[in-house]
């Protein structure tokens, strides 16, 4: 679309693109600080790998997790300033971001120990998209930014609630006295079903229009 001289055209390819990765990133990350735990010890806990290994990879996960909207976006980003012909931005800002990792980390070890390495990444990654897409902003004459804020707004408020929902679920189960085993998937498979049912409602009620984009590219999949 920019070889072509449709910049209009792509500032609403970029623009659209871009929501639907933060519609999807943002649960994504709210869904795995909450429920990270849990879906460990399914996926992993056995053998060797005992509870405490769950315990400690469920720290470093909540970190890691913050930084997963940034890495998400970065991926689109990154791709638009290719499409300007412009690749010396993206790396910049790249080594920057690292020496800024590089900092972080040293800074946060002491007082966090292996969870501070992984905040440092994700904050430093955090900066870098929103001063990447601040550019890309200027670059591009605009990038439907009030319109961008307000998705994210949105999709934001239903991870709260489906944070809100999955966190009381967790409570439930663990309260429930359950078999160990029984308890072990219904905390990490129910949680997942009733995240992606509450986040789905709250799109619905917040009128989010990334949620009839996801609806039609799913359903289009299917008839595939």
């Amino acid at each position: 679309q920019y070889a072509a001289g449709l910049h209009d055209e792509m500032r609403t390819t970029f623009g659209r693109t871009l929501r639907t990765v933060f519609f999807l990133s943002i649960p994504a990350a709210v869904g795995l600080i909450v429920l990270g735990q849990p879906l460990i010890r399914v996926l992993l806990e056995r053998g060797q790998f005992t509870a405490e290994s769950t315990a400690l990879v469920a720290y470093a996960l909540q970190f890691y997790a913050v930084g997963l909207v940034a890495h998400s976006g970065l991926e689109i980003i990154v791709r638009a300033f290719y499409a300007l012909h412009d690749t010396w931005t993206p790396v910049i800002f790249g080594i920057g971001a690292m020496m800024l990792n590089i900092i972080f980390s040293i800074l946060w070890v002491k007082p966090l120990g292996f969870g501070g390495l992984a905040l440092a990444n994700s904050i430093a990654t955090s900066l870098e998209m929103i001063v990447l897409l601040l550019l890309l902003n200027r670059r591009m004459n605009g990038i439907e930014a009030r319109r961008l804020l307000c998705s994210v707004i949105r999709s934001l408020s239903a991870a709260l609630v489906m944070g809100l929902a999955a966190y009381f679920w967790l409570q439930w189960v663990n309260g429930a006295a359950l078999a160990p085993t029984a308890e072990r998937w219904l905390a990490a498979i129910g949680g997942v079903a009733l995240c992606a049912l509450v986040y789905g409602l709250m799109s619905l009620v917040l009128r989010n229009e990334e949620m009839q984009g996801v609806i039609a590219l799913v359903r289009n999949r299917v008839q595939r």
